[in-house]
């Protein structure tokens, strides 16, 4: 005979993946008051050691995962790098003609797309070039048509850009928002400081 015993969870929520999806949910609800657990199948990239093209049997982390000119490098560091072969299309011809398509993989036939995604705290983040470039307003409309969720709207979804900015780059139209106008609709107070890139400043 088996007894079952019912145990109350210690958390509300619990959230798979710390990327800029899982994270953010994880923090927002932390916020709110919730309990959460969040779940990582990665390591910390300053604690885990790998190579990479430059040098692949030695250690290139932490400068991979620190440097934002070396994001190409942290992409392919074998510590942190997570790949998968998938179907993509729904048509084998169509798949084939992807550029990242490939019948084998380290000897293993795997007919597949590459898509590749980073193992480690802070998911494909860790990779980070330190851009930002914000999305075509089509593109939102589009998933706001084919969802029928008016929400996705570009119009909508630039109000959670704004939130999240702090550009520090337009002098003129920040001292503008003081008197309530944003024609451009920068955020200026948001946790993501932007600034203008600067190519003197480039390594050489």
């Amino acid at each position: 005979m088996s007894s079952q015993t019912s145990r109350q969870a210690d958390c509300e929520y619990v959230i798979v993946g710390s990327g800029a999806g899982g994270g953010t949910l994880a923090a927002r609800l932390a916020e709110a008051g919730r309990t959460v657990v969040l779940l990582e199948a990665g390591g910390d990239p300053k604690a885990l050691a790998g190579g990479d093209p430059a040098d692949p049997a030695g250690n290139r982390l932490p400068d991979d995962y620190n440097v934002p000119v070396f994001h190409a490098f942290a992409s392919e560091n074998e510590a942190m790098k997570w790949y998968f072969l998938v179907l993509h299309y729904g048509s084998d011809e169509r798949q084939k003609r992807d550029p990242k398509y490939s019948e084998d993989w380290n000897g293993q036939p795997v007919n597949g797309v590459l898509y590749p995604r980073a193992g480690t705290r802070g998911g494909c983040t860790a990779r980070n070039a330190m851009i930002t470039v914000y999305p075509h307003n089509a593109d939102w409309d589009y998933i706001a048509q084919l969802t029928g969720d008016r929400s996705w709207s570009a119009q909508n979804m630039r109000a959670y850009f704004e939130r999240m900015e702090d550009c520090r780059h337009r002098l003129p139209y920040r001292m503008l928002r003081m008197l309530g106008l944003n024609p451009t609709r920068h955020g200026w107070g948001g946790m993501a400081p932007d600034r203008k890139g600067h190519p003197h400043l480039r390594p050489r």
